[in-house]
């Protein structure tokens, strides 16, 4: 699997952010004849456009409703409000370009689930489509709503984050207890305890029980049922019932994928099912997954697809083009 990380930090995308709540209506093309830049989507009757270095709105018609004087802008959303900023200070205006929250804020970041989480003098919380605080910046670290429930984090008193969640009245649903923390796909999140290369991981459920304690070394989240785990360098898959389900026998291991997944063991790529019996074997020097039932690989420096049965398919590719 690719070497894990964990950003604690979210950013606003420089220029026009798309704000996903939005319904939007398709821009004229002769807004993009007119202006430098222009946002693809179009709401409150108003599209982002920038002319030279400042940001600014216009109508349907091209004609400037808010004037050219932002860094950034974003879409407006439903509730006729949208991010911009200037001098990385952010805030909202309304469709008449009257500033609704000062530019006072260090990061106004995307929306999701009608919450935008906020930043201050390094301190998190979340902001409402209409720019009304709606959960306290109190936190070090704030994540992105699903299914009702957010990753927040605080720093423990010898500085390491802490990472748990919230749900949208900032209720705690599972305590900030963890050194690191997925959200949640499907019923598991991954979970870990212990610092750097010490630390250990397993699986919670949505009630905060764990499915796995952890225990390994490295995990991943589950996909057709089954999650890669490492312990000893070694590779293996659980399934949803906490159980070793494929030994830890691999060097490397891909998600799966229509019931089947890459494995490496040595220098030497094969394909498995999902009761661990070898479809494709051992044989490659590189493989990876293409699309259409087949696989890229290369074999004793040359380059080309196989499907599922391990038959060589018509679709050469230039080996200069190999996905390293």
């Amino acid at each position: 699997m690719a070497s894990r990380y964990y950003t604690l930090a979210v950013g606003l995308l420089l220029g026009v952010t798309q704000v996903a709540w939005a319904d939007c209506e398709p821009v004229p093309d002769a807004l993009f004849e007119q202006f430098d830049q222009v946002d693809y989507c179009l709401t409150s009757g108003l599209v982002a456009v920038k002319q030279g270095k400042r940001w600014g709105y216009v109508d349907s018609d091209g004609v400037l409703k808010v004037p050219f004087i932002y860094d950034e802008a974003q879409t407006f959303n439903d509730a006729g409000f949208a991010v911009v900023g200037l001098k990385q200070k952010y805030g909202l205006i309304d469709k008449q370009g009257k500033l609704a929250v000062a530019l006072e804020y260090d990061l106004i970041d995307e929306p999701s689930e009608n919450l935008m989480p906020v930043s201050l003098a390094n301190k998190n919380g979340f902001m409402d489509s209409r720019g009304q605080v709606a959960i306290p910046l109190m936190y070090d670290y704030v994540g992105q709503f699903r299914n009702g429930i957010a990753i927040v984090g605080q720093a423990d008193s010898q500085n390491h984050m802490q990472y748990g969640f919230i749900d949208a009245q900032n209720r705690v649903i599972i305590p900030l207890q963890y050194d690191y923390l997925t959200d949640f796909r499907g019923q598991y999140a991954v979970v870990g305890k212990g610092q750097q290369q010490a630390r250990q991981y397993g699986y919670l459920n949505r009630q905060g029980k764990f499915l796995v304690t952890p225990q390994y070394d490295d995990a991943y989240d589950f996909v057709e049922g089954f999650a890669p785990v490492k312990k000893d360098s070694k590779w293996g898959y659980i399934s949803k019932n906490g159980k070793l389900a494929i030994p830890l026998d691999y060097d490397d291991v891909w998600d799966f994928v229509d019931g089947l997944a890459i494995v490496k063991q040595g220098d030497k790529y094969g394909v498995i099912n999902q009761r661990n019996r070898r479809v494709i074997p051992l044989e490659y020097d590189y493989m990876d997954v293409a699309g259409d039932n087949r696989f890229l690989v290369e074999q004793q420096g040359e380059t080309f697809y196989i499907n599922r049965n391990n038959q060589r398919v018509k679709d050469p590719v230039d080996t200069q083009t190999m996905p390293y």
